[in-house]
């Protein structure tokens, strides 16, 4: 569920339905599709969003090993059933819980106020009790995401009995907790925190795990209480704080939501400026947009922590901070701030690989191919091997069956023309701006459509003609895309993006991006069709009708022209379905605020494309409206996706949103 199809179609659907059921609904199918065995599942959900981190985000969480400093609150997922999902979206780690001993419902249940984007719960300890987390936790397949474990206890108990089901919770759960947070409720908190020292059963609670221990903090609490509970937690040996979203109602409530951020940003402050270097600050509270995450950060928190913000921006608000981050220490100069130590600059290799070289070879030897390919459909059409294969010359043929069957052959090898031009220019884009600065996923990118180019070429086995030119052209092209397949350890970086908040840029964006998506798809189908109908019936009925020839008859004079016409049909699809994969990884990965080179790109790629597959039945009378009325429909979603996606790419707007 990426935010281009999240924020399009699925967030408001959703957000008719209960919070409960719409969270339910949500965790349980994307779960669903990441449990799909043999990791394939999580294959799917990186495929879709491309999540995993630059790897210059690792960190060190109190001896754990992460992917990023951004995690995830278990509040999200009290029941555990979307674990497995969520630790596909670009997350460090997450936490779980808060589990008590017992289960815990939310009562009232929770209420959403989509405006003012906030979230009010009954309860903040729903939960499904330590039995069913233990059993969920122990059928999960194993994640690389470390687990953070929030544990808390029974209402009405005192601060003993409240800390011996804490205790039972740590024995129980310490193989799963990269940390645990202990988390008692408001009634006891002051009381616990003022006497942390005078609490021996505590200090037993240290001493029975290896896992470190956090506190977490009210961002109310007041300076006083707060410099008590900072001398105490150094003296026992407490490792970190984590500076919580909720803020209470009474009678038990909370609400999560955008206001407590400035709040939150002043505690952390007060944290990192009352605490040792060692002490992990974990922020959360707010964090709505990548802007916000970064004012955490700047702010002195070592971690963050998402709760509502994935809720109404979109499960790719990690992956957008993620980028964020990078692209803040690639592009700015922090000296008076804390971050700069922490987010060391990712390394551009820049011209340094080969790889960019070989693929924009390859890609100039597209050009030069679709090029000659137009000139032979606007002219020759039938080449000299072609004669030679049929026994007959192109004269021939005219006189046999008119002009008509000239026009279509020529028609099927202009559109070919105008794909393979467009597919070179993305080629090219992609090898210029990307590759050369060593950004991973266009390298992914073009050896999978071209591992695909390459394969469509056997399709003539599904025809019966071998077309010498056609094999010329790929034996030519190989040695390019081998050499663009050198310098793979050059090529790590996972590019950055500029874009800060949810603006309004941002969220036209996301239908132009699933314009282009639903584009690629049709392509490859499309193309995949096409490539079926050049191997088998080769023709349909609105092309019967435009030849005025039945196949029997174009077989009884020579059996030799199907297959001839065929080739070029399914040779035509196998380009389709070719520049359809290369569009849609584009589509899925790489648009980035400020992209212009993108914008441009798919501009000028789509030009050639839509002309010459359209221009070309104008020009020899194939005006069908049923055979044209899908390239007009992709034409528009071409135009809408460029018109969605022109502020957010061409003019950078990152205006917020009130």
């Amino acid at each position: 569920m990426p935010d281009w199809s999240y924020q399009t179609i699925f967030k408001p659907l959703l957000f008719q339905l209960s919070p409960e059921d719409s969270r339910n609904i949500t965790l349980k199918s994307m779960n669903k599709l990441a449990t799909i065995p043999f990791g394939i599942g999580g294959k799917i959900i990186e495929f879709m969003g491309h999540m995993t981190p630059s790897i210059s985000l690792r960190r060190d969480l109190l001896g754990s090993s992460i992917s990023s400093p951004i995690g995830l609150s278990g509040r999200l997922d009290p029941e555990l059933i979307g674990t497995e999902a969520l630790s596909n979206l670009g997350f460090g780690y997450i936490e779980l819980g808060p589990v008590t001993l017992q289960s815990e419902s939310t009562y009232d249940g929770m209420t959403r106020d989509r405006k003012k984007e906030s979230i009010k719960y009954s309860s903040m300890y729903e939960n499904i009790g330590l039995s069913k987390s233990l059993s969920r936790l122990n059928n999960m397949q194993p994640l690389k995401t470390p687990f953070g474990v929030r544990i808390s206890h029974a209402k009405d108990v005192s601060i003993e009995e409240a800390i011996t089901e804490l205790s039972a919770l740590v024995n129980s759960l310490s193989s799963f907790a990269a940390y645990f947070v202990i988390d008692l409720r408001e009634n006891l908190r002051n009381e616990f925190y003022a006497s942390l020292n005078e609490i021996n059963k505590f200090k037993e609670i240290l001493s029975q795990t290896n896992s470190p221990i956090l506190l977490p903090v009210d961002p109310q609490m007041s300076t006083h209480t707060l410099i008590s509970l900072i001398n105490n937690a150094i003296h026992v040996g407490i490792q970190g704080f984590i500076v919580d979203e909720a803020v209470s109602l009474g009678d038990g409530k909370y609400k999560v939501d955008k206001e407590v951020k400035d709040t939150n940003i002043e505690m952390v402050k007060f944290l990192h400026a009352n605490t040792p270097p060692n002490f992990k600050i974990i922020a959360s509270g707010g964090i709505y947009e990548p802007i916000d995450a970064l004012e955490f950060l700047y702010a002195g928190a070592d971690f963050l922590q998402i709760q509502s913000g994935l809720v109404f921006s979109g499960p790719g608000l990690p992956k957008r901070i993620n980028e964020a981050i990078v692209y803040d220490n690639q592009n700015q100069n922090h000296d008076d701030q804390p971050i700069q130590n922490e987010y060391p600059k990712n390394q551009i290799h820049s011209s340094k690989n080969v790889s960019w070289v070989g693929f924009s070879l390859f890609s100039l030897g597209i050009l030069l191919g679709g090029i000659i390919a137009l000139y032979l459909g606007l002219t020759q059409v039938v080449l000299s091997y072609d004669e030679q294969f049929l026994g007959m010359s192109k004269e021939q043929l005219t006189l046999l069956f008119s002009e008509r069957l000239i026009f279509f052959m020529a028609h099927d090898r202009i559109t070919l023309a105008g794909t393979m031009i467009s597919s070179s220019i993305l080629y090219g884009g992609l090898s210029f701006y990307l590759i050369k600065n060593g950004v991973h996923w266009a390298r992914k990118a073009i050896i999978t459509a071209g591992m695909f180019g390459f394969l469509s070429f056997f399709l003539f086995l599904g025809y019966g003609y071998f077309d010498k030119l056609h094999a010329l052209f790929w034996l030519i092209l190989l040695p390019f895309y081998l050499l663009g397949l050198k310098d793979k350890n050059k090529i790590t970086n996972v590019d950055a993006c500029s874009n800060l908040t949810n603006s309004r840029a941002w969220k036209k964006n996301q239908w132009g991006q699933l314009l282009f998506i639903s584009l690629s798809v049709a392509f490859i189908i499309a193309g995949i069709s096409i490539s079926m109908i050049g191997m088998t019936s080769v023709f349909v009925k609105e092309d019967l009708k435009y030849l005025c020839l039945p196949p029997e008859l174009l077989n009884q004079v020579n059996d030799k022209i199907i297959p001839l016409i065929a080739h070029d049909r399914a040779g035509f699809g196998g380009a389709l379905l070719t520049e359809g994969i290369l569009l849609l990884m584009i589509s899925l990965w790489g648009f980035k605020q400020g992209a212009k080179w993108l914008w441009v790109m798919l501009l000028i790629a789509g030009i050639p494309g839509f002309t010459l597959a359209i221009g070309t039945h104008f020009m020899i009378g194939y005006v069908d409206v049923v055979h044209l009325t899908p390239a007009f429909v992709a034409l528009i979603m071409y135009v809408g996706g460029l018109y969605f996606t022109y502020s957010y790419l061409i003019l950078n707007k990152g205006e917020h949103i009130e």
